[in-house]
């Protein structure tokens, strides 16, 4: 773009360079008139243009350097046969050289600034679309990650499995009706998808049908029309200039009809859009864009190019003036640069038809550029949905599929399921069911002794023993006939009541065991002791039993000491409160001794 404005420069300065070089000789008209208007009508098809067409082509400046040139004498080739009577133009001033200059400076100052600005907006709207691009795909994503009903779904119907009794799990009805629950969660998940899909379609739709395209399109055309008016302001300008410049060099004013500067054609509105996409009924082919037409922002740019060629569609008419030998010097010096005006005046004018032409062409490939980032945008969008879709559809399968053979299997589903967007986890540190019980401990096995009671024996002894006593005390025969009768029992018992080596005991044994721990007459035993000298506890060491009287002994002097602690500070308080009383009374006594006084 910049390049172009330079291009532009450049070329209004070779045009009036031109103007001191060439003669009266004129550009055809009507190869000039249909280049631009059918360069600037084309629309998108001005691709096919010839490459000089859009780069300032050859055809117009082609026929201005086959113009003739002037003679050394300041003579044309057309009056050469009259060169001797030809004069010498008069030269510039530097005061008037320097005007000049000044005037093609304001030209050449005013036309960049203004295709500056044009194209600042150009890029700013260009801007403003990848802005449009952006947020638009930001809030489609943030509708797609929107929270759902899902997971409340899952865990409901996980709930639900879970709760049937175990028995009933291998039963048919059972397994049945975990299948309906299966069922039954998928028809709500699907729901649940189908609200987002609509919501998500809806936006799709909303994003084309909104204006935006069209509004953003005209703004484009208005900018593209800015740069043609630029264009126009300069070829205007340039004419006055260069009549300027001729109006010096012939030594008097040239009486040549210039053109006025005509404003463009300016749209209020466009037509362009991409169709929204038929989620309905999705049809096979490309569905027709909104603009292409005559009637669309194509046509519309093309229109308004065209009215600004049409607007310098006539060459500038050349006064027809009538030398003879009589004319003067001054009136042919004033014919030859009218000529050279009216050259270099076609000459702009051809220019600014061919870069008409070029805008028209750059403008439709920047709206077709617009169009086709639009269209691209909503296929990424719907292909994000489309997929976003799929993911889901295919984790709900794969979460039904996990439910289904747990029905079948009947297990439970103890772990949490959860559908993450586009998997199924499953959480294997949340467990929904209670472990299982930990395995019940072995039954404690007494080792046994030939010799000495166990304790199932010894308890059995005991409690019979208290049966047959009188209190605590029972008489020594009756505690031998007990001993002798459980000796006699049968020794294929599961738990014999004495130990292996006291069964063959004969009775006399017996009768001395008792009469060892019998006293008084009739001869008594202490039953109690009796069962306490049987079992089998281990007597303590000397050491063990000093250990606890010394333990003892601590724990009783940290007891004294804490309660002696706990008076001393009682009997402090007591004493402080006395003190506080009696200090009362004395500064009560003081005052009263002195109202006394008083």
């Amino acid at each position: 773009e910049a390049a172009e404005a330079e291009a532009a420069e450049a070329e209004a300065a070779e045009g009036g360079a031109e103007a001191e070089k060439t003669d009266a000789s004129e550009v055809p008209e009507g190869k000039a008139d249909e280049e631009g208007a059918a360069a600037a009508s084309a629309g998108p098809e001005a691709e096919s243009e010839a490459p000089g067409e859009a780069s300032g082509g050859t055809d117009g400046e082609g026929e201005e350097e086959k113009a003739a040139e002037p003679g050394e004498d300041g003579t044309s080739a057309e009056e050469g046969g009259d060169a001797q009577a030809a004069v010498l133009p008069p030269a510039l001033t530097p005061e008037a050289a320097a005007t000049v200059l000044q005037e093609w400076g304001h030209v050449e100052d005013g036309f960049v600034a203004a295709c500056e600005a044009a194209l600042v907006k150009l890029r700013d709207l260009k801007h403003r679309t990848l802005q449009r691009s952006a947020a638009t795909r930001s809030e489609f994503v943030a509708l797609l990650r929107t929270p759902d009903r899902r997971p409340e779904i899952v865990a409901a119907a996980q709930c639900r499995f879970n709760a049937m009794p175990t028995a009933l799990r291998f039963e048919e009805e059972g397994k049945a009706e975990l299948h309906a629950t299966v069922e039954e969660m998928q028809q709500k998940i699907w729901a649940a998808s189908d609200e987002k899909r609509v919501m998500a379609e809806q936006m799709l739709t909303g994003f084309a049908e909104d204006g935006w395209l069209a509004q953003h399109a005209l703004r484009l055309v208005l900018a593209i029309l800015q740069l043609s008016q630029a264009e126009a302001h300069r070829y205007v300008r340039t004419c006055t200039v260069l009549r300027l410049y001729t109006s010096l060099r012939a030594g008097g004013p040239i009486d040549l009809k210039l053109p006025e500067l005509s404003p463009p054609k300016l749209p209020e509105a466009v037509e362009l859009a991409v169709p929204p996409i038929d989620f309905g009924g999705r049809k096979e082919g490309v569905a027709e864009v909104k603009g292409r037409g005559k009637d669309g922002v194509f046509g519309t740019l093309s229109d308004s190019l065209a009215s600004v060629i049409a607007a310098y569609s006539e060459p500038v008419a050349v006064p027809a003036t009538q030398l003879t030998e009589e004319s003067s010097d001054e009136e042919r010096l004033v014919a030859e640069w009218t000529g050279t005006l009216a050259t270099a005046v076609e000459g702009e004018r051809c220019k600014l038809r061919r870069r008409q032409a070029a805008l028209a062409h750059y403008g439709c490939g920047v709206l077709e550029e617009l169009r086709s980032h639009a269209e691209k945008l909503q296929d990424e969008l719907d292909k994000m949905l489309g997929d976003l879709v799929s993911k889901e559809t295919a984790a709900l399968s794969a979460l039904a599929t996990l439910m289904r053979e747990a029905a079948e299997a009947g297990d439970e589903l103890p772990h949490a399921l959860t559908l993450d967007g586009e998997a199924v986890v499953v959480d294997e540190s949340l467990l929904l069911l209670p472990p299982p019980p930990p395995p019940a401990p072995p039954p404690v096995e007494e080792a046994t002794d030939s010799l000495r009671f166990n304790v199932s024996q010894l308890a059995a002894l005991g409690g019979q023993l208290k049966k047959a006593a009188s209190g605590h005390l029972i008489r020594a025969t009756t505690l031998s006939a007990l001993l002798e009768q459980l000796a006699a029992g049968s020794f294929d018992a599961a738990a014999p009541p004495l130990p292996a080596m006291w069964r063959p005991l004969p009775p006399s044994a017996f009768s001395r065991l008792a009469s060892l721990f019998a006293a008084g007459e009739p001869p008594l035993v202490a039953w109690p002791a009796l069962v306490a000298s049987l079992a089998p506890v281990a007597r303590p060491t000397a050491a063990v039993v000093s250990e606890a009287l010394g333990h003892a002994a601590r724990v009783l002097r940290e007891d004294a000491a804490e309660k002696a602690a706990v008076e001393a500070a009682e009997a402090a308080e007591a004493t402080a409160t006395a003190t506080a009383a009696a200090a009362t009374v004395t500064a009560a006594v003081t005052v009263a001794t002195a109202a006394a006084a008083t």
